[in-house]
């Protein structure tokens, strides 16, 4: 009878180790879609951000857990990026993208046209979703500890949600996403010769910590 009951939990700790190491893999597998707007083609990809991607950002509240622990049972708690914005804190950096190149204004002004021709075609007949660029009507969400990047060509924009797990995911609107793009391309990539520009929330009173970059692909 012991040596069932051993065997038993040997299976369970195997079982329950493929479990969690199938929950790692599915973390760091991106999602990746092609979605054709008009005459363009823009790449949504949804990933993971690792700790050494982390380091190359100035000090943020990623370490930080949300006060209330979230459980299956705990209402998740979304902060509405839209209503805020970024705020000005820009950060110029040569570090956002592995490419140690810049993107091509042309493909960032392509991608800004495909987000706002998006925003558009995502007006509902429900108040007060009904009307253009609304910021109380949110397009996606990020869950915390990932990115959503929107590509098209080189140029790329993405929304990082640096809540560490457990912490508040982030809504965001892509006609502010378009809004903010070649904002960020000229202050840091065109003013002052850097590669890449990020954003950062002034929501931390909302309990959400997010950035919005614009780099290479």
């Amino acid at each position: 009878m012991r040596i069932c009951v051993i065997a038993t939990i040997i299976a369970s700790i195997v079982a329950s180790s493929g479990v969690l190491s199938a929950a790692v893999e599915e973390r760091l597998v991106p999602s990746v879609q092609a979605v054709t707007i008009g005459e363009h083609t823009v790449t949504i990809t949804t990933l993971a951000v690792s700790p050494e991607r982390l380091a190359k950002f100035p000090s943020t509240n990623a370490g930080d857990h949300s006060p209330t622990p979230k459980t299956s049972l705990t209402k998740r708690v979304v902060g509405n990026g839209c209503e805020v914005g970024c705020g000005g804190n820009n950060f110029c950096s040569n570090d956002l993208s592995l490419s140690p190149d810049p993107p091509l204004l042309a493909d960032c002004q392509s991608l800004k046209a495909a987000l706002e021709q998006l925003a558009l075609s995502e007006i509902t007949n429900t108040f007060p979703c009904n009307f253009p660029n609304s910021p109380t009507c949110p397009n996606f969400t990020v869950p915390p500890g990932f990115e959503q990047v929107y590509s098209l060509g080189t140029c790329a924009v993405g929304l990082i949600n640096f809540n560490a797990p457990g912490g508040p995911d982030v809504a965001f609107c892509h006609y502010l996403m378009a809004g903010s793009l070649l904002s960020l391309y000229s202050t840091c990539i065109t003013n002052l010769g850097f590669t890449g520009s990020i954003c950062f929330s002034n929501s931390n009173n909302l309990g959400v910590n997010w950035g919005l970059e614009v780099r290479h692909v």
